[in-house]
């Protein structure tokens, strides 16, 4: 459609979501494809334009980093395709994209001290609220990825080569215990 996109744009619940960002401020603009050879209609999502950046998508909940280094996300509604806005109560100075599976939430949290930290959240679904759990330190990762409650992401343990590492969150425990 001609507009300055995010790449790649996210899909979540049959609709496509894009940041334009032609005016220095990021609308997310979205559409619901028609079908084979018909256009995709442009529709409100209901959110306030603001910088954002690095919009993901778990196929239900978006996610993205908006200004003040804040990580933010939404469910999309099934019916209607708008998102309820909420983010984290601190601001992040993240060295990765965030990712998120349903209540959950991770990124690679920068540090000075170049032992950059592994996070993981679970958002309270009445509140909102996300309390932070460190995973990992010294961890490299641009692009961590969830899915369901399994987080993998790659890092290396002192002078060894790179490796993939994985956690399944216990919610009960609040805990992911880390696996090579």
């Amino acid at each position: 459609q001609g507009e300055s996109t995010t790449f790649p744009p996210a899909v979540a619940r049959g609709r496509v979501f894009w940041l334009d960002a032609r005016s220095g401020v990021s609308d997310l603009n979205a559409c619901r494809p028609g079908g084979i050879g018909r256009p995709c209609r442009a529709y409100e999502t209901d959110l306030e334009p603001t910088p954002r950046a690095f919009l993901e998508s778990d196929g239900r909940n978006l996610t993205w980093i908006e200004a003040g280094n804040r990580i933010a996300f939404c469910r999309v509604d099934r019916r209607r395709g708008t998102c309820l806005r909420q983010s984290l109560d601190e601001p992040i100075l993240t060295a990765s994209r965030p990712t998120s599976s349903g209540n959950l939430v991770a990124w690679v949290k920068l540090t000075f001290r170049g032992d950059n930290i592994l996070q993981l959240c679970e958002r309270a679904a009445d509140t909102g609220r996300c309390q932070t759990l460190d995973v990992m330190r010294a961890v490299g990762d641009d692009a961590p990825k969830l899915q369901g409650n399994r987080l993998v992401w790659d890092a290396k343990i002192g002078d060894q080569a790179s490796d993939v590492f994985f956690c399944e969150y216990d919610s009960i425990r609040r805990e992911c215990p880390v696996q090579r």
